[in-house]
């Protein structure tokens, strides 16, 4: 009778934990995918914060994998190697671009500011 009891228990809690879990992945995904709607569709934010945005997507597609996986065999199952082994270099190559364009912004408002201060 114990041995039962404390298998319930245990089923009950990981239950809850699961459900934890994913409320808290969908909760990321969907702040990812907000994120990535108000970077890209601002006109105002430069080519830098653009890429942000597409990253905060992938970050958001890499959250939703574990939802995926725990659905089963369903239609969105197609995803998993994608996500699994294309995101991470793609997310890699992206952040790399990332730097390289808000050096580049760098120099361009380093030059301004310089260009300013000979003018005064």
């Amino acid at each position: 009778m114990p041995q039962i009891q404390i298998q319930i228990q245990t089923q009950t809690q990981t239950q809850t934990q699961s459900q934890t879990q994913s409320l808290i992945l969908a909760a990321g995904a969907f702040q990812g995918a907000l994120l990535f709607a108000l970077l890209v569709s601002d006109m105002r934010v430069n080519y830098a914060s653009k890429l942000l945005g597409v990253l905060c997507l992938l970050i958001a597609t890499a959250l939703v994998l574990p939802l995926i996986v725990a659905s089963g065999d369903g239609p969105l199952a197609w995803l998993i190697g994608f996500l699994c082994f294309c995101l991470p270099v793609i997310r890699r190559w992206l952040l790399s671009l990332w730097s390289v364009a808000i050096k580049r912004d760098q120099a361009k408002l380093e030059v301004t500011n310089q260009l300013s201060q000979i003018a005064l």
